[in-house]
């Protein structure tokens, strides 16, 4: 996956103040990434230039990740309509802090 955008995440600060003894460096952080297909063993679902998302799954922790110009993903951790896949983790997202505001009235 060619990369064109990332977040910072909370957990990516941690390990670089290193409060994440699991990350063995070195290591490219970045849990979470959009992109492209660059190359592709799965033609019918991922053709290459395909725009797709993936994030966790290990991505930054366990092997090198989305802060990288391409990462190497399994075709089970890419997903493939990136702009339903971002609304719903975003949605998910905010209504678990606003979930979470009730805890600090």
């Amino acid at each position: 996956m060619r990369v064109k955008g990332f977040g910072i995440n909370r957990s990516e600060i941690y390990t670089r103040n290193g409060e994440s003894p699991d990350v063995q460096f070195p290591r490219i952080l970045g849990i979470e990434c959009v992109g492209e297909i660059a190359e592709t063993t799965e033609p019918d679902r991922l053709p290459v230039g395909q725009k797709v998302v993936s994030i966790m799954g290990g991505m930054g922790r366990d092997f090198d990740g989305g802060y990288a110009e391409y990462v190497l993903l399994s075709n089970a951790q890419i997903l493939s309509n990136a702009k339903v896949s971002v609304r719903f983790f975003l949605a998910l997202f905010l209504i678990f802090i606003l979930d979470s505001c009730k805890y600090f009235e």
